[in-house]
């Protein structure tokens, strides 16, 4: 059986060796800082330091030194990200006190050396344990999954976060873990063969359980972890009752290049917004399929084709609840993969000194709503000297319409499905076929920029220089419309000098925000958005608006109560 795993995608990887602009000697920059662990402020020997450059394919790399120092020469001018990894710890930009995030931009003039530029480093957090049966003894479970609580599209869900194997002893480790709520379940290792009791029993087995002894989510233990902590002694009791078996055929036409035997039929129990994979089988020459070993449960059924060159893509899917009896007689009918055909132009007249269109710098992208089954290649299409695109072989479903390229004087103002208007909508293509997309910008986006002041510990406040640029914040323009409150939000982190700025804003009503720390999936919470609303700026943005504020960063301290209040605390 292959095996499905879901890959998170944290820190950009380096990228390949690749030419670097000239520049002379007199103009090259120079930055220094050390790395510490969080809470310790201990220095940290052998991180590896990354700078990034934003807009170029070339990096710089540094290893600290026993006194966690790095150094950083001969540097081009230029914008960068900052950021370093460590074993035992999460990785974590210059500017941030969340792991996995960039942090501050720095803008590197020439011949400008900067210092103190330091990062902080928190400890990896560990869950260990054992699996056992419901006498006490070690299991054959498969492996343990974890899930980590997250907000995703405005909602509660559980993303897995790894997925370790047992040992012979029932044992399990899983490290690399940020503080946070966690999920656990072993997932029970499915039959390779028929097992038939004796006697005419019904066959008794293994199903997968969620700590501490629960099959389903709603009935499991959350864990949480703080920084550093290693958590041992966890038990997973696997529970053991009547399972069934889950019987049908894939039927249908399947896609270009794929072949029954390279189907395979996968049981996915729901979770909310969200699912995992339980095991699965392949499918044989006729399209049956039998699955054994399934116990009592909501699931989605999903037959993944596999294609060489590409990731696995879910053709086929439904929804079955086992009870008390064998599932026999389902119809998974294979939806051929979808066609996008569009075209993207622009209204209006560029203002003086703006940047022209060119259809051919766009690039339109559909990222599934669905996280969790989402493992084929990404779906993107470059338009034409015309504005003509076309996205091939798409999974049905429903999706993210991301588009990039587009001028920063230029603002999405309109997006047609098959002559439906959708703009700040999912893309619907549950019914495969071919469709039609059209995009329509205009030029008038406005922009938005400004400085943001942190509290002092005397409770006055100044400009931030870069000397405090460490507690950098994150700003974030929400729109008043709720139907666009998420799609339509724009994001900017500051440079060195706390400045920021965010372009090609569509018009409207807005309300920003400048914070000292936050997790930016918070946001998609609707609750959360509406408790912090009387701590932004309210903004109404005309077409061709050039807006200049000052805000004021709302204390990390200020978020967590908030939070608590909303029972969403975390570290």
């Amino acid at each position: 059986m292959r095996n499905c795993c879901v890959v998170a995608l944290l820190l950009p990887s380096l990228l390949p060796a690749q030419a670097v602009p000239t520049t002379t000697s007199d103009q090259k920059c120079a930055l220094s800082g050390h790395v510490t662990a969080a809470g310790t402020s201990e220095p940290l020997n052998k991180a590896t330091v990354h700078l990034q450059a934003a807009s170029a394919a070339h990096s710089y790399v540094a290893v600290s030194n026993p006194d966690g120092s790095f150094q950083m020469l001969n540097v081009n001018p230029g914008s960068y990200r900052l950021w370093a990894d460590h074993d035992r710890f999460l990785s974590a930009g210059y500017g941030t006190h969340f792991e996995n995030r960039f942090g501050s931009v720095l803008t590197l003039k020439a011949g400008q050396q900067l210092t103190n530029l330091d990062i902080v480093l928190r400890p990896q957090a560990v869950i260990a344990g054992k699996v056992v049966d419901e006498d006490g003894d070690p299991t054959t479970a498969d492996a343990v999954q974890v899930f980590a609580q997250r907000w995703v599209d405005g909602k509660l869900s559980y993303q897995m976060q790894s997925s370790e194997q047992i040992d012979d002893r029932g044992q399990f480790r899983i490290a690399d873990l940020a503080p946070g709520k966690y999920v656990l379940c072993a997932q029970a290792r499915a039959p390779e063969t028929e097992e038939i009791q004796s006697g005419g029993k019904p066959n008794i087995g293994p199903v997968t359980t969620f700590y501490p002894s629960a099959t389903n989510l709603e009935d499991a233990t959350l864990i949480e972890v703080h920084s550093g902590q290693e958590l041992e002694g966890i038990e997973i009791r696997m529970r053991s009752m009547r399972t069934f078996h889950v019987r049908g055929k894939v039927t249908g036409t399947l896609p270009q290049g794929v072949n029954r035997e390279a189907l395979e039929v996968v049981v996915a129990p729901q979770l909310t917004n969200g699912m995992y994979f339980a095991g699965g089988r392949s499918v044989s020459k006729t399209g049956a399929f039998d699955i054994a070993g399934v116990g009592p449960g909501t699931y989605q059924i999903l037959v993944f084709a596999f294609t060489r060159g590409a990731g696995p893509a879910a053709i086929a899917q439904a929804p079955v609840s086992v009870a008390a009896t064998d599932i026999n007689g389902l119809n998974l009918a294979i939806i051929p993969p979808g066609t996008v055909r569009g075209r993207v132009s622009v209204e209006g007249t560029a203002t003086r000194g703006s940047d022209q269109w060119n259809s051919a710098n766009i690039n339109v992208s559909l990222s599934g709503a669905n996280r969790s089954i989402s493992f084929g290649p990404a779906h993107n299409a470059s338009a034409d000297a015309n504005g003509a695109f076309t996205i091939n072989d798409i999974d049905a479903g429903s999706y993210k319409l991301h588009v990039s390229g587009a001028p920063n004087s230029t603002y999405l103002k309109s997006v047609v499905l098959n002559a439906q208007e959708v703009t700040g909508k999912m893309i619907d293509l549950s019914e495969g076929g071919s469709n039609e997309l059209d995009l329509v910008f205009r030029y008038g986006a406005a922009d938005v920029s400004g400085t943001v002041q942190f509290a002092q510990s005397g409770g006055a406040t100044q400009e931030s220089s870069a000397a405090n640029a460490a507690s950098s914040a994150t700003v974030v323009l929400v729109p008043d419309d709720s139907e666009r409150s998420e799609s339509g939000m724009k994001f900017s982190e500051l440079d060195q000098n706390a400045t920021f700025h965010i372009s090609g804003v569509t018009p409207g009503s807005y309300h920003v925000y400048a914070f000292e720390d936050i997790d930016e999936d918070l946001l998609k919470n609707p609750a959360v958005v509406k408790a912090i609303g009387d701590k932004g700026s309210g903004l109404e943005i005309q077409e061709n608006d050039s807006k200049q504020i000052q805000l004021s960063a709302i204390p990390a301290g200020d978020i967590r109560q908030i939070l608590m209040r909303l029972g969403l605390d975390q570290e």
